[in-house]
């Protein structure tokens, strides 16, 4: 997501990430923008958060976010700001390769 700081989808976010926690699965949250400290401590403790330098389509995002796909050992990626450009051309780039599926929400 392009921030993650107070709001609907971030709300979403953090719910649908405690249930997945909740049955199991492994979540990380990446986002573009440092998020608010509202939203950072309505956040499971076990959910692993990434940043990202910026909202940008730069190299730097994009070997940052593959490193974490690599790292994580991620297999779904569940995009809840998919509309705008940038967030899909660095999934896109990042992903190039690895075996992962994609969902992408918008609101």
């Amino acid at each position: 997501m392009k921030y993650y700081s107070l709001g609907g989808v971030e709300m979403v976010t953090n719910v649908l990430a405690s249930r997945f926690l909740d049955n199991g699965c492994r979540v990380s949250i990446v986002s573009f923008i440092e998020p608010s400290n509202e939203i950072l401590c309505r956040k499971d403790s076990r959910i692993i958060y990434y940043l990202l330098s910026g909202f940008n389509t730069s190299k730097k995002n994009i070997d940052q976010l593959r490193n974490i796909l690599i790292e994580e050992k991620i297999d779904i990626v569940i995009n809840q700001w998919g509309l705008p450009y940038v967030p899909i051309y660095v999934l896109k780039k990042a992903s190039k390769g690895l075996s992962l599926k994609n969902i992408f929400s918008s609101s």
